[in-house]
């Protein structure tokens, strides 16, 4: 029986996902939902009590089955911090700049005034990933390997290095999706820029 309500409950995410994607927050329906998940409202509401419940679990759910893999990288607390970096940073790259996930972000975007969906996709995704960050480098802090600081402000330093040639055309749809080998210059020059920025004194 629990296999079968994970299967149900995983059904139910990927349709709403699509949903959320096709329509946007605002537009999306639990109604919509229910039918492109082959199922019933009731059955919807024994999951989940409300739209943003499920936009959230959404959330969850795309990070588990795509960006997460790009934080592996950073599990190893002894493995050499700049090619543990910039592994983490192409595969971050890799999936932020991937279709679905930027039209997810201009959705969130465009409902950031008009409702809680902003705070819902932070606190459930970027929230959760960039937090691993900060507890990476607070390791490498505290054995010398950088120099002290808030962990939290250096994972933000980090994050916007890593996407400053790129997230914001990307956005704009200025720019095609760039190949393995852009990824791999800009997170090695960003990588080198942070790590002078926080060597050890």
């Amino acid at each position: 029986m629990k296999l079968k309500t994970e299967a149900v409950r995983d059904r139910i995410l990927s349709a709403a996902s699509r949903i959320f994607l096709e329509n946007g927050f605002d537009k999306a329906s639990m109604s919509q939902i229910a039918a492109c998940a082959g199922g019933s409202k009731s059955t919807l509401y024994n999951y989940f009590a409300s739209k943003e419940e499920i936009f959230a679990a959404v959330i969850r759910f795309n990070a588990h089955n795509g960006i997460e893999q790009a934080f592996v990288p950073l599990n190893d607390p002894d493995a050499p911090l700049p090619l543990c970096l910039q592994r983490f940073g192409v595969a971050y790259l890799e999936r932020i700049l991937a279709p679905d996930i930027l039209t997810g972000k201009r959705i969130i975007q465009h409902n950031a005034t008009t409702s809680n969906v902003a705070r819902i996709y932070y606190d459930n995704g970027p929230g959760l990933g960039w937090a691993k960050v900060a507890d990476y480098l607070a390791g490498h802090m505290a054995r010398g390997h950088l120099c002290e600081a808030p962990s939290q402000v250096a994972a933000a330093h980090l994050r916007g290095l890593l996407e400053a040639e790129f997230l914001e055309k990307s956005l704009l749809a200025l720019i095609d999706t760039p190949d393995q080998a852009a990824l791999q210059a800009s997170v090695e020059r960003s990588v080198a820029v942070f790590l002078r920025a926080y060597a050890p004194a």
